[in-house]
């Protein structure tokens, strides 16, 4: 048994509810955003890189058995610099809500994966947190095109 720890995992068909995908939309409407704090962090991994690292763990089971891993960026994102970046890449302000989301007692001690492991495995996601917003800006934007065109 390898065992891989994702952390928040980003990509296209996820689930609507969760918050990369409701702060794409509050983007796209320009409707309010609820949100907690500012300085909750996250370590964001984009699902095909996260779907990368699984084959490779399948693949090396045999060699890896009993390894315990994380399956993140290893990259420290407040949910501030989340909003940033999605203005940034979007070119359109989040009508981010500050504080009218509860925070978790867990969420303002996050952990940050540890990519020492899946490092010494040869892998690290090789997609950024920009390019992740951008991936599904541009996914939003080709959706909304075909629609509008049906």
């Amino acid at each position: 048994v390898v065992t891989v720890r994702p952390f928040s995992v980003v990509g296209a068909e996820e689930d609507t509810r969760r918050l990369v995908p409701r702060l794409m939309d509050a983007a796209r409407t320009g409707a309010p955003m609820p949100l907690s704090d500012p300085r909750v962090v996250r370590d964001f991994v984009w699902i095909d890189d996260l779907i990368e690292l699984l084959i490779l763990a399948a693949d090396r089971a045999h060699d890896l058995a009993g390894a315990v891993a994380n399956g993140g960026s290893g990259v420290s994102t407040t949910l501030g610099e989340l909003v940033a970046t999605v203005d940034s890449v979007t070119g359109r302000a989040v009508a981010a809500q500050w504080g009218t989301f509860p925070v978790a007692a867990h969420d303002l001690a996050h952990p940050v994966s540890d990519p020492t492991a899946t490092r010494r495995w040869g892998w690290e996601p090789s997609t950024d947190l920009a390019t992740m917003i951008e991936r599904l800006w541009l996914d939003a934007c080709a959706d909304q095109t075909s629609e509008e065109s049906s």
